[in-house]
């Protein structure tokens, strides 16, 4: 018997099996291509989504053009 953890992980594993993936990497490149030009980023993050794209994912595509936060440490 899976667990809850054990069932995401097949779930999603499944859902990137049954994307396309061609069309999943061009919604990802309109996210980052939006990002990058200052226009409003939900269509295409909407679309990202219905593509296949992980939350992780959509993530790292706006991490890719906006970077990721890294609290400084004082020392």
């Amino acid at each position: 018997d899976d667990g809850p953890e054990q069932s995401q992980i097949k779930a999603r594993a499944e859902r990137r099996e049954r994307r396309d993936d061609a069309a999943w990497e061009a919604s990802l490149d309109a996210v980052r291509a939006a990002a990058g030009n200052d226009e409003n980023i939900m269509p295409a993050l909407v679309a990202a989504a219905q593509a296949g794209a992980t939350v992780g994912e959509l993530m790292d595509a706006m991490a890719d053009v906006f970077g990721r936060y890294g609290q400084l440490v004082a020392s």
